[in-house]
């Protein structure tokens, strides 16, 4: 059984080398992970089932194995629900990774698609990873999920397809304990500690990374963690005792966290106390950039303590200075204005952060005097600004919308949704939230913010109002159409794909007029106030990843349709700098390219959950930069660290200088790689080219044409190589996760 409280991070960093072997080495809990015998039968240990189950293939594929290792196929020409399913015992409040090797051909998603599913003995959802449709026809991909047992002894693996047509394979299923180290190799983070349950009555603290970056005369967020079990929290008293060495102070505490600090031999001893579970603090230090320390943290309770301190380090770094851009937006979601230890608009100018978001300030109705005189403040230091709107944060919006029916979705079944808005609805619950978005102009801002969930999940709507403006777009958009009742092919979606696609399109249209508008309602009350906090009004809002017909089912967000209402669109993405190349793509090219920011994070918000290293951050931002967007939004700063926002000041340092090539200029393929691992994505402008190399530690790069350039590395401006019409090639090293911007200057060689 896991022991969480009895390892410190630096000893667990000393056994990744070794966490994939370990994980190999392990008892796989699964029994038959070869598929041996009847699949289905009690015998061979895998449950299979199977909507549409005389036109679906479940079988052993004698042709195709990994590795040696035999693979089951399913395949089905219709996007139904298929899957083979085993249970299994585990010990209570363990942590488990669960992995196969999965492949796809043909995948078409209308709902989960190709997934490894973990969920308790009765199958409702754990956790669940998924197979990313463009990954079909490209081999075998390997799909991990890490997770915790908490009070179960009994869980279930499922290897499906949900909602999707293809073919699928699966092979080398396991099971296995595994420990915070390796749960943290395993997923990629910066800890596993995230993943490990407390016993009951107990608790332990840590802190998710390996490192605390640290930097003079600027407050620096750092994020610590607790986990407890207390059936009477307050009655135990839980406090995270840190100390930390000399010269390295806390400063503050993000919220509901009371501090009391002692000096101690050789540094300082605080005392953390509160009821939740994480606990983002501010760190300060008069010691120069270079030194390293360690820091010891536990959490105490009444009557009892952490078995052992759990040891970090501490490094001093220095914050540069960094050029704000001037025309890509550089965005900070929900800075503390409030409970941050010093002069956050100084320290975000000096970041090069051009833009704010002031997230949560104005929950309720302004006109606030808070609201309003950070508003003035950041636009006196040259900050666009804007603040985030959900209609969630009006006790009075959600009261209307559970008493007006007509503002209510409608189920298949006639059943009104009390707590989901009919996307068609135009009465007072709707005019109610233009109302409130607008009045934001009552504090000086030009520029909204949207943050507009309450469609997800359940909003697709077949009242009478939306089944009568279906048939009008159904006869203006696809009249080649058959004018099936959307109750009657609804019903079974997979057995009318064209039907189902245009009813999910009609569907986002209706939330795109829902923007139009509130957009319209906004700028008719910023013309008559004359306010600007922006350089132009702007209605912006969050969105999720909505280019595949599953997650426009979910979401009701179009991209394309978007660009009628939306000056910005801001896809919110969780995950690393791979994933925002794949993912932002087709969202930049449904919108025209024109209209999108990218959100990124610090830290995926979450307990548990990592805040990524300095590198990684750096190359989710020039993903976005080059995709190109029009700039990011960051959120979730007080889950940072200095050095991730070091990284973000350098990464905005070097926009600000390229960012005229990236807007005005076009994709050009003059650079290609003509040896390595490496992608390359690169803009042309009058003499100049940028490119954005990432991949891995050196390549090999060619220069189409026959002029002559100068190449130099962007950040610092070093030459790096001249090209000549005898010479087109050029070496060039490269950070595998952080990548390397190129500037090429046309010319003859110097």
């Amino acid at each position: 059984m896991t022991r969480p409280l009895v390892s410190a991070w630096p000893m667990a960093i000393l056994a990744l080398a070794g966490v994939s072997a370990v994980f190999a080495a392990g008892e796989n809990l699964l029994v038959n992970p070869t598929f041996e015998g009847e699949l289905g039968s009690e015998a061979s240990g895998w449950s299979v089932r199977a909507w549409e189950s005389d036109q679906v293939e479940i079988t052993v594929d004698v042709q195709v194995d990994h590795d040696g290792a035999p693979a089951v196929r399913i395949a089905q020409p219709l996007p139904v629900y298929s899957c083979l399913s085993q249970a299994f015992d585990v010990q209570p409040r363990t942590i488990y990774a669960a992995q196969v090797w999965a492949r796809g051909e043909d995948l078409l998603s209308t709902g989960g698609g190709l997934r490894l599913f973990i969920g308790n003995e009765r199958g409702n959802t754990v956790t669940a990873t998924r197979f990313q449709d463009h990954w079909a026809g490209a081999g075998w991909r390997r799909l991990t999920c890490v997770f915790n047992s908490a009070d179960r002894e009994r869980m279930t693996v499922v290897l499906m397809l949900h909602n999707a047509s293809g073919v699928a394979w699966f092979a080398d299923p396991a099971v296995r304990e595994v420990t915070p180290a390796e749960a943290a190799e395993l997923t990629g983070r910066a800890h596993g500690w995230g993943f490990a349950s407390a016993e009951p009555e107990t608790g332990f603290a840590y802190f998710g990374r390996p490192v605390a970056h640290v930097t003079p005369a600027f407050p620096s967020p750092v994020w610590f963690s607790a986990k407890m079990d207390f059936a009477d929290p307050v009655a135990a008293q839980p406090a995270i005792v840190l100390e930390l060495p000399a010269d390295v102070e806390v400063a503050g505490a993000y919220r509901e966290w009371q501090i009391a600090s002692e000096p101690t031999e050789g540094g300082t001893r605080c005392r953390l106390s509160g009821t939740v579970e994480y606990c983002p603090t501010y760190l300060i230090t008069t010691r120069a950039p270079g030194w390293r320390g360690e820091g010891r943290l536990w959490l105490e309770w009444q009557g009892g303590r952490q078995e052992e301190p759990f040891v970090f380090e501490i490094a001093g770094i220095e914050m540069p200075h960094a050029r704000r851009p001037e025309r890509m937006i550089c965005g900070l979601s929900g800075p503390p204005i409030t409970g941050f230890p010093g002069d956050f608009i100084a320290c975000a100018t000096q970041m090069g952060f051009n833009a704010v978001n002031l997230w949560g300030t104005a929950w309720g109705d302004p006109p606030s005097e808070t609201l309003s005189r950070a508003v003035r403040d950041y636009v006196a230091a040259g900050f666009a600004v804007s603040n985030d709107y959900s209609p969630y944060c009006y006790p009075d919006y959600r009261k209307m919308l559970a008493e007006i029916e007509d503002a209510q979705a409608c189920t298949i079944d006639g059943t009104r949704v009390p707590s989901i808005p009919c996307p068609s609805y135009r009465g007072e619950a709707w005019q109610y939230e233009g109302a409130n978005i607008a009045r934001f102009v009552l504090v000086g801002l030009s520029w909204c913010h949207m943050d507009e969930e309450v469609w997800n999940g359940q909003g697709i709507c077949f009242c009478p109002r939306c089944l009568a403006q279906w048939e009008s777009y159904r006869a203006e958009h696809y009249p080649d159409l058959p004018d099936t009742p959307p109750t009657e092919f609804e019903a079974k979606p997979a057995e009318h794909p064209a039907l189902h696609a245009a009813w999910i399109r009609f569907k986002c249209s209706l939330v795109t007029d829902s923007f139009l508008g509130w957009r319209q309602m906004l700028f008719d009350a910023i013309e008559e106030a004359g306010v600007r906090s922006s350089p132009q009004p702007w209605l912006d809002s969050w969105l999720a990843l909505s280019t595949e017909p599953d997650d426009m089912y979910f979401y009701l967000h179009d991209p394309a349709d978007l660009t009628r209402a939306l000056d910005h669109q801001v896809p919110m993405i969780y995950d690393t700098a791979a994933v925002v190349r794949e993912e932002l793509l087709p969202i930049v090219e449904a919108a025209g390219g024109e209209r999108v920011l990218v959100g990124l994070t610090l830290g995926e918000p979450g307990n548990g959950r990592q805040v990524f290293p300095p590198e990684q951050t750096r190359a989710s931002i020039l993903e976005g930069a080059f995709a190109p967007c029009l700039g990011y939004v960051l959120w979730t700063y007080h889950r940072g660290d200095a050095g991730t926002l070091a990284a973000v000041a350098r990464s905005n340092d070097l926009l600000a200088r390229i960012e005229d090539i990236l807007l005005d200029g076009a994709r050009t393929r003059r650079l290609s790689v003509i040896e390595g691992d490496a992608l390359v994505t690169a803009y042309e402008l009058g003499d100049e080219i940028v490119a954005y190399v990432r991949g891995g530690r050196s390549a090999c790069l060619g220069v189409a044409g026959s002029a002559s350039w100068r190449v130099a590395d962007a950040d610092s401006g070093e030459a790096l190589a001249n090209v000549s019409p005898d010479a087109r090639e050029f070496p060039v090293t490269l950070d595998p996760i952080a990548g390397r911007v190129l500037r090429l200057t046309r010319g003859a060689p110097r």
